[in-house]
């Protein structure tokens, strides 16, 4: 055959024609076909000459045929095929170069010329402009730009810093880490990263004038259609040309898009990541741990121990600990022995109910059940169940060292009046309101970070390397970091043993009497280390000492010679702390200006809310290696990375490290995907990442916990899975349904259901396009369902359900309050409890014995809870507190009520459980949950009276939604505003235009209708209702004469005694009741309304059953 190329006739200003040249034999070389515009855009010639030369010189050594400077005309085409002048060429090179230039016809060339799975290669003003109408073109390149206006502004090239996102990939490989550019800086409509593979970003504080943001590209590629896109938004200047890293980083990217090169341009978008659900049955998962089987061990928090296996997608129940859940103990860690495959052994690091500790334990597994004889208990931490917070105890191997590593919260109470800053009262009988006890304390584990070297024998040593092991200050050997507030989840570096952990912080505001605002941390420790808590946070910004007795403060804490005085710190601990080391990453409730990266996610009124956990580190070693540090294979991009999770934000980034380990760059993956609040990340050895997440309950959004999976694809990404039985358990024969309705095809193809149910007689098909199926199990048992949901391009995944067949879980619900009921905090709550349970009976009947139901209240705090005190029993009340809180946004409480039954022969006991939410009588205007207004409306309040923030500007019709309300026994409602108009507020039940139940007429408050001064104003709530289940509180915002702004509202509060009742006669229960339980000190209460509701209310509450929240669908947080 003969082989047809051209060569370069190249004269600046002018497109002329192509000279053709004929080689005999094989095509070893490539064509670029370079397009430059006919007009220099106030570039120079010598620039376009410099280019030319630049891309010239680099293909001529790596065989690339030659350059051609070609017209347009070679890109007409009236049909689907692709210009024959173009099909000699392997890409198109569009050197500053616009393609809005194109005619249609033209258009319709290059648009085949890519289809038929050619390269595209952009350059600097290649990118459209942001008025452009070519949506395919702006698609194909990436992004739109400034173009122009940017080299009319700065004038001169810029000396800006950029961070090589991608090491790996030929384009990028070549550049140094942080990588300094003299050019001109394009900036964007908006940053391209979502739908394009990024190798560099420019750091806009390292120049002046930019204008994208703190996520500014400038070169990136990927796969479109058939075909391979590369752009740089650099070599605007005759400074980048001359640069010898830029024309390789240019001609690396025509290599690639000529596909002369391989490069993975896929591996940070989402189409090409699948997600599965593979267990949507799971409570308050904590940690998730892979064997090299790929099979998956979790636990959970109330003791359950799981175990996901891969190869039959289902998951068996392994064993179940006895723990105590209460504050935020509980099951709590899981690690596996190096030699699990051949010695069972697991570590569990939980708190046993029938002491006050948390114990570090190793356990066998034996033919996939735990035998709880086989305890081997390595030591135990003392802790205290009275007060909240801060548990940790996330348990983590690392293998190349044969290190255990365990994380321990500081077990103190930030509420009391510490609000929130350091807790360092050292009044008598305070001290689980005192963190220097503990975080503080050498000779106190918990507060740390521990590291020891475990032996077969079930003895275990410390590492020579730890803190306290060698040197002058007395401490336990266990410890390897201290000085740290809630070090949740961690990692370590395999190929360095480098330890990573993300710690969650307080939530004060700055105040100079006190101390630094509340910040979560990243932070690193390659050697044994104090990080500073209670006495410094952050980048070791300093607390001041409080003196808790008379309100003073005296002088900054010493961050380079911390001295622990405390009179709490007992067992010896020593007087003289190591310095404090500083974060590596530090965040609080605003945008960071330090590491903007890191968003606010999900947004209320005051403040999104933060979280931080860490996931595996990952490095990358080729297969050919023989070697796997790390278990999985990932995209070898993801090399020398950290996942970063943030809860509370619900979203995952990558933190790329630099070759010395610190922080290089913090980039969003997975930003289409849902996340539950993901708590842990593990990665199997065939690719998948698991996630544990914990679920939430935001706003009245009930999104459940499930354990999840993702993997990389070469193809875009297969349907998720998701299967869901109706009933899960119960008597013989069963009768259930089994749903996969929520399955879903990213691409929108219809699905087909492949069933597999061994041992039921089911109503469908073995595949159908029905999603549902009805089936029924005859005989006692645990049985596996298993669904493949199909695509119409064949693409498949599975997921399967457990069901128990033979015992039935118990249902529970509240007889009193009902869900949504209001109360005022500091009051004592009644409440009493029903537990139903076909197989032990029932409590009322007295076949239950109350004292095996517990009750566990939560003090929720936006999309999470912190765990309290747990007492038993059906009835009882508990004293509700807000202390530490006071002021913040959207807090409530709850009451979790829990009850194991006695099982059924050999099959394992089920748990049932149901929340109920109270509302506080005074709810923040700024937490809406729905309303025609933004959170633009909301600033700081300036009310005499206190109220975080306010909504303002308020117009006619404007309303505001708050959910999960039961104005049970609620008579009135005050408000508190700034009144600019005289105006109406109706009170509506379930929306804007629901149910009018009451109003409040407002009076013009504010001189000349301009200045904020508030006042309170009342009404009258009528026809009350009583609801079964809560409903929306709405407020609609109504003008006498239609005009103007009229009102800013910074709270409201609602009259009569709610759920603080006495409840109604009902019939006695059996076994003990609890008594009145003090949760915390409670502060003095914000309304003293006490209008009775009427007799009514009780004689049909009498026959009222509250059960809104189901058996397991409510997620709990014991976070900060």
């Amino acid at each position: 055959m003969a082989c047809h190329r051209t060569r370069i006739v190249h004269f600046m200003g002018l497109l002329v024609a192509v000279i053709g040249l004929t080689f005999p034999g094989k095509c070893l070389g490539f064509s670029a076909l370079i397009v430059s515009p006919t007009e220099d855009f106030g570039l120079s010639k010598e620039l376009y000459g410099a280019a030319n030369n630049a891309i010239k010189s680099h293909l001529a050594g790596v065989g690339g045929w030659s350059i051609l400077n070609g017209s347009t005309k070679d890109f007409q085409s009236e049909s689907d095929d692709v210009p024959a002048a173009l099909t000699l060429h392997d890409v198109i090179v569009f050197l500053h170069f616009d393609g809005h230039q194109l005619s249609d016809s033209q258009r319709t060339g290059l648009q085949n010329f890519i289809l038929s799975g050619k390269g595209f290669v952009g350059i600097g003003l290649a990118c459209p402009h942001a008025q452009a109408n070519w949506t395919w073109y702006e698609s194909l390149l990436g992004a739109s730009c400034d173009g122009v206006a940017a080299i009319e502004r700065q004038k001169n090239p810029l000396s800006a810093q950029a961070i090589v996102d991608d090491r790996v990939h030929p384009a990028s490989q070549h550049l140094p880490e942080r990588w300094t550019v003299t050019d001109f800086v394009l900036d964007f409509t908006r940053s391209p990263r979502s739908t394009n593979h990024v190798l560099a970003t420019v750091m806009e504080p390292s120049y002046v004038g930019g204008k994208t943001g703190w996520d500014h590209p400038v070169s990136w590629c990927k796969v479109f259609h058939s075909g391979k896109s590369f752009y740089t938004s650099l070599g605007l200047s005759l400074d980048a040309w001359s640069s010898p890293m830029f024309s390789k980083h240019v001609g690396f990217g025509i290599q690639w898009a000529a596909g002369q090169l391989a490069g993975d341009c896929n591996s940070t978008l989402d189409v090409y990541w699948e997600k599965q659900t593979v267990d949507a049955n799971v409570d308050q998962p904590m940690q998730l741990a892979v064997s090299a089987a790929g099979d998956v061990y979790f636990i959970e928090r109330t003791g359950a121990l799981k175990k996901y296996i891969a190869k039959d997608a289902k998951t068996v129940i392994v064993g179940t600990m006895n723990v105590s859940t209460d504050v935020e103990d509980g099951l709590l860690g899981i690690a596996l022995d190096p030699s699990f495959e051949a010695t069972g052994w697991i570590y569990l690091y939980y708190s046993p109910k029938a002491v006050i500790q948390s114990c570090l334990s190793r356990f066998t597994l034996q033919n996939d059940l735990l035998d709880l004889t086989s305890e081997t208990r390595l030591f135990c931490v003392d802790t205290q169940r009275k007060e909240c917070c801060h548990s940790a105890g996330s348990l983590k191997y690392d293998y190349a060292r044969n290190l255990l590593y365990l994380s321990l919260g500081d077990n103190t109470s930030p509420y009391g009046d510490s609000d929130s800053f350091a807790p360092l009262d050292e009044r008598p009988g305070r001290a689980f309101f005192d963190s220097q006890r503990t975080a503080a304390n050498t000779m106190d584990l918990r507060g740390k970070i521990l590291r020891i070297i475990p032996y077969s024998n079930g003895s275990y040593d410390a590492p020579a390397d730890n803190l306290f092991v060698q040197g002058p200050i007395r401490g336990r050997k266990e410890i390897y970091v201290m000085g740290v507030r809630n070090p949740f989840r961690y990692s370590i570096n395999p190929a360095t043993g480098v330890l990573y952990w993300a710690e969650v912080g307080p939530n004060s505001e700055p105040n100079p009497a006190r101390g630094p605002r509340g910040v979560d941390e990243v932070n690193m420790a390659e050697t044994a280390g104090n990080y500073g808590w209670p006495y410094c946070i952050g980048p070791n910004e300093a607390y001041r000492n409080w003196n808790f007795a008379d309100k003073t403060s005296s002088r900054n804490f010493d961050c380079s010679r911390p001295t622990n005085l405390s009179p709490n710190r007992d067992k010896g601990g020593s007087e003289t702390l190591p310095p404090a080391r500083p974060a590596m990453i530090w965040y609080g409730y605003a945008t960071s200006k330090e590491f903007p990266e890191i968003t606010e996610g999900i947004t209320s009124a005051k403040t999104p809310g933060r979280c931080g956990m860490l996931g595996p580190f990952y490095q990358h070693l080729a297969p050919s290696s023989g070697i796997s540090l790390t278990t999985g294979m990932l995209p070898a991009y993801f090399n020398n990375t950290a996942f970063f999770m943030e809860w509370r934000r619900e979203y995952i980034m990558e933190l790329k490290m630099d070759s010395a380990g610190k922080i290089l760059k913090l980039n969003h993956l997975w930003s289409t995907f849902e996340w539950r609040g993901p708590i842990d990340m593990a990665i199997s050895p065939d690719g998948w990442i698991y996630v544990a997440e914990y679920g939430t309950d935001f706003e009245g959004l009930v999104r459940p916990a499930r354990i999840t999976r993702m993997r990389y694809t070469t193809k875009p990404r297969v349907p998720e899975c998701s299967l869901v039985a109706s009933p899960s358990s119960g008597r013989a024969p069963l009768r259930l349904v089994l749903s996969a309705s929520a399955s879903s095809d990213p691409a929108g193809l219809n699905l087909s259901f492949i069933w597999n149910l061994p041992g039921a007689l089911s109503d469908s098909v073995n595949s159908s396009s029905n999603p549902n199926t009805t089936l029924s199990y005859s005989d006692d048992g645990i049985y596996s369902a298993k669904v493949t949901v199909r695509n119409s391009m064949g693409s498949e995944s599975a997921c399967s359900v457990s069901v128990i067949v033979g015992n039935t879980a118990p249902q529970i619900s509240f007889r009193f309050p009902p869900f949504g009921a209001v109360f005022t905090w500091g009051s004592k709550v009644p409440y009493r409890v029903v537990v139903d349970d076909q197989e032990d009976g029932s409590s009322d009947s007295g076949s239950i014995d109350c004292s095996a139901v517990e009750v566990q209240p939560q003090l929720g705090h936006d999309n999470h809870y912190h765990s309290l005190v747990a007492q038993k029993g059906c009835q009882g009340e508990v004293q509700t507190f807000m202390s530490g809180h006071e002021g913040d946004v959207d807090l409530f409480y709850a009451l979790e009520a829990r009850y194991t039954d006695r099982g059924a022969g050999s099959l394992p006991k089920l748990p049932g459980k149901s929340l109920l939410i109270l509302q506080p009588r005074r709810k923040q205007a700024e937490t809406f949950s729905t309303s025609d207004l933004t959170f633009q409306n909301v600033r700081p309040s300036s009310d005499s009276e206190g109220g975080y923030s306010d909504v303002f500007g308020i117009r006619n019709r404007s309303w505001v939604c708050y959910s999960r309300y039961n104005l049970f026994g609620i008579s009135g409602i005050l408000l508190r505003a700034a009144v600019y108009r005289p105006s109406r507020v109706e009170v509506h039940l379930d929306s804007s235009n629901g149910p009018a139940i009451g109003s409040v007429d407002l009076s013009t408050t504010a001189a000349n209708g301009t200045s904020r001064t508030f006042s309170s104003f009342e009404g009258r709530i009528t026809n009350q209702p009583l609801q079964l289940q809560p409903t929306n509180l709405c407020l609609v915002f109504l003008s006498f004469d239609g005009r103007g702004v009229l009102v800013d509202l910074n709270w409201f509060e609602l009259l009569g005694p709610g759920a603080e009742a006495p409840p109604p006669q009902l019939p006695p229960v059996q076994g003990p009741s609890s008594p009145p339980l003090r949760q915390g000190p409670p502060p003095e209460p914000k309304s003293n309304s006490t209008t009775m509701f009427g007799i009514s209310a009780i004689v049909l509450l009498l026959s009222m059953t509250v059960a809104f929240a189901s058996n397991g669908v409510f997620a709990l947080q014991m976070i900060p």
